[in-house]
Formats: structure tokens, sequence, C-alpha cells
């Protein structure tokens, strides 16, 4: 497992598991751009961009670095001046902390993930779906295209015993 790990370091992989990421990461983005368009959900979510400072010289010529990378790749990514930063968020004027820069993406959206999360467990909920904790899935059976049965293994409170629970 470790040799795997480490193989997967390797700059080649490393970069090829980066861009992926990066792909799910803008991939994500526009799932939940959509789920809120069609659903409506409300977490709190803020989408005037996310900005990330930086205090450290050595920290701010990397991320100005990956800024270029992650530009080629279709993340709308800045370089800021401090003055630029405290354009974009005007309490930094009187922060005790110095930054030398951030990096600002316009796109990046943030909100309440715990009430994300209740309220999506809410519209899954008024659709049919259930929800079991303390289980494990055992196997996932599949047939005609389509999971027609998760057999899982349900953890009893009382005792450090097992049963299992087709469902």
């Amino acid at each position: 497992m470790g040799l795997r790990f480490l193989l997967e370091c390797l700059p080649g992989r490393a970069r090829h598991n980066t861009e992926a990421a990066f792909a799910l990461a803008l991939y994500s983005r526009e799932q939940l751009r959509l789920l809120r368009r069609d659903t409506a959900i409300s977490y709190d979510a803020a989408t005037s961009g996310i900005l990330h400072l930086y205090e450290e010289q050595r920290e701010f010529e990397h991320a100005a670095r990956q800024a270029e990378a992650l530009k080629r790749h279709g993340l709308d990514l800045d370089i800021k001046t401090p003055g630029e930063c405290v354009q974009i968020e005007p309490a930094l004027e009187h922060s005790k902390v110095r930054f030398i820069g951030g990096a600002y993406a316009a796109s990046d959206e943030s909100g309440d993930a715990q009430l994300f999360a209740k309220n999506l467990s809410g519209l899954c909920r008024a659709q049919g779906v259930g929800f079991r904790f303390n289980v494990s899935v055992n196997r996932v059976e599949v047939g005609r295209g389509a999971i027609e049965r998760v057999v899982i293994v349900t953890r009893q409170a009382s005792r450090n015993r097992c049963a299992r629970t087709p469902t």
C-alpha cells in the first residue's frame, strides 16, 4: 500500500491526479449550481467568490504559479495585491494581520455545510429516500442496469454484535 502511494506521488502521476481532482471540483460546482436552480435549496449560499490571503512570500509565489496552471484549466483565479484584496473585502483595511497578497476566485462559492446537508436530506426524504445510520454496506446487487438491493450490516447499539439486514 505504501509503495502504491509513493508511485502516485511521482511528478507525472501527481499532475494527472491533480488535474482529475480539479475536473471533479469544477463538475461538482456546476452540479451544485444546477441543484440550487432546480430545488431552490437554501444554505446561506454566498456566490461572491473566495479570497485566499498570504502572509509568506514563498507561499504567495507558489499560489501565483498554481493560479496560472488552474487558469489554463478553466478556473478564474486571479492574483491580487494587498490593495486589491481590500477592495474585494473592505474589512481587511483594519486587519492586524499583514498580508502580502491574495488569490481571488470570483466564481467560487461558500455556504453553511450543516444547513446544506440538513436541507438536502429533507429534499431527498420528500422524494422517498430513506437514510440508515450506523450501518456498513456489505454488497450492492445490480440487475437490469439499476441497483436492486443493498445488503447492509447493522451495528446494534446495545451489543458489539452485528446483524445482517437486507434492504
